[in-house]
């Protein structure tokens, strides 16, 4: 498990983990707005149901790394100085802007009943890739006190290559895991249309993945090693 050298003062800590509430409990406000004024109704359970998902997953990554990384929750509450200029836009983008625009899409489908329909089975398989996805995405953040929001060397924390957890697959298990999370909340949503922005985060990620994975190895000592050890970016057996 990877432990940052340097840790930050007190207040700056307090600082980004407030920010960082904040900023997640706004994405959880607009998520909800989107999902039930899209919808023209307040009586979709599987958007309710995905809220209660959402806000829980949300409390337990906070808890999780406020317990493990504090540090890493005010790394994450914003793009860092020293942060790589070209993934600020890819990160906002398979993030923010996109999973936003699958939701909308997801409730407008569910208030004009758009062909296509999805049901109850692949809402079924939805939920377990959804719950897989966030799995792998809490292991890879439990191992990891690197993993920020935007790609950089964080060097004023001493970063280093962690090979533990999920890292021992595969060398971009979070990344994974939200190729899995976002196909899986359209299913949960019961809407074929928002698999197309689902399919827009799954490409997105699998650029980011190339393009960081590239960078570290330029940049990060010991990680053209760590590629050599883990063969696979992303797909256990096939990339």
């Amino acid at each position: 498990m990877g432990v940052p050298a340097v840790m930050r003062d007190e207040a700056d800590r307090r600082r980004g983990v407030r920010l960082w509430a904040m900023k997640n409990a706004v994405f959880v406000a607009v998520t909800a707005a989107l999902l039930l004024a899209g919808s023209g109704h307040l009586g979709w359970r599987a958007a309710w149901a995905y809220l209660g998902y959402l806000v829980a997953y949300l409390t337990l990554l906070g808890i999780l790394l406020y317990r493990l990384h504090p540090d890493l929750l005010a790394e994450r509450s914003g793009v860092q100085e020293g942060s790589e200029h070209w993934d600020v836009p890819l990160a906002s983008l398979s993030a923010v802007w996109l999973p936003l625009v699958l939701y909308l899409t997801a409730a407008l489908d569910e208030q004009f009943a758009w062909p296509a329909t999805i049901g109850w089975p692949v809402q079924a398989v939805g939920a377990v890739l959804v719950l897989s996805g966030s799995a792998l995405v809490l292991m890879a953040m439990a191992a990891d006190a690197y993993f920020s929001a935007v790609v950089r060397v964080q060097t004023d924390r001493g970063h280093v290559v962690v090979m533990s957890g999920p890292y021992r697959l595969v060398r971009h298990p979070g990344y994974f895991g939200a190729v899995l999370l976002y196909p899986g909340v359209a299913f949960v949503l019961a809407s074929a249309w928002a698999l197309l922005p689902a399919v827009a985060v799954v490409v997105l990620t699998c650029l980011r993945t190339a393009l960081e994975d590239r960078f570290l190895k330029a940049q990060l000592g010991g990680h053209q090693d760590y590629a050599r050890r883990v063969r696979y970016r992303l797909l256990l057996g096939l990339w």
